[in-house]
């Protein structure tokens, strides 16, 4: 039922756009627009999460001399804090559309090319030139290479570390470079907006 949705709007918007790949961008993006609520409270979670975490640590450092002391600190400091679930919503949400998009992508487009991708034959095949896990890697890391040389410096992210550095470059490795091209485009098209929303939050 969902993927014949689904279906049925690529569909309905491939008829105006006539191009698979401008279709994907535009499905994509409205995809994240219908998440963003959900998204933004998922940021809010996780910057709670953190700042929870700090002050535990401020309270394991002030009182390590004091075990007591520090687990009674600890035990207040967690009672007071509302912990939040919600935050976790939208990966169980991705999850799903995912699967569906890849249904899509693999057995029911049409074997076409696009625009976007000339060097491509068909969006069906994974990039041969590995164009589009490049073009991921460095849309991942755009906030940590602009925080990274403070291009930005009020970005609240991590600077560039081998932490920061290796999960993107995996996931690109594991996911764009042998997945069709179609996906590669719905994985890049994802990462502009997350990288955006990092941006301008």
């Amino acid at each position: 039922m969902i993927t014949n949705l689904f279906q049925t709007v690529i569909d309905t918007v491939n008829n105006l756009t006539h191009d698979y790949g401008l279709t994907i961008v535009l499905v994509t993006i409205t995809i994240n627009l219908l998440l963003l609520p959900l998204t933004i409270k998922q940021q809010k979670s996780m910057n709670s999460m953190k700042d929870l975490s700090d002050k535990a640590n401020k309270i394991k450092e002030k009182y390590k001399n004091d075990e007591v002391k520090m687990n009674e600190e600890l035990q207040k400091l967690y009672q007071t804090s509302t912990s939040s679930y919600s935050g976790c919503l939208i990966m169980f949400l991705q999850l799903p559309i995912f699967i569906v998009m890849y249904r899509l992508f693999t057995k029911n487009i049409v074997d076409t090319s696009t625009k976007l991708l000339p060097w491509v034959s068909s969006l069906t095949l994974p990039d041969p030139y590995f164009i589009l896990p490049i073009l991921y890697i460095i849309v991942q890391l755009l906030p940590n290479i602009l925080a990274q040389f403070n291009i930005l410096k009020s970005v609240n992210v991590a600077k560039l570390s081998i932490q920061t550095v290796a999960m993107p470059v995996v996931m690109s490795l594991l996911l764009v470079a042998k997945m069709p091209s179609a996906m590669g485009i719905y994985f890049i098209t994802s990462a502009v907006i997350r990288s955006l929303q990092q941006l301008i939050k």
